[in-house]
């Protein structure tokens, strides 16, 4: 057995299930102030 087939045997690879999901939606920004990003649906993110 190779070192990358015992690799993916026994080592958990946090984004490998990531492969078949759905590309995320587009999150259209509107306006940015400082670091708050304004969406055009009444949300707002804060970017820290």
């Amino acid at each position: 057995m190779t070192l990358q087939e015992r690799d993916h045997e026994v080592i958990w690879h946090p984004f490998t299930h990531q492969k078949n999901r759905k590309p995320p939606m587009p999150m259209p920004i509107v306006k940015g102030l400082a670091t708050l990003l304004l969406m055009s649906k009444e949300m707002n993110i804060l970017m820290l």
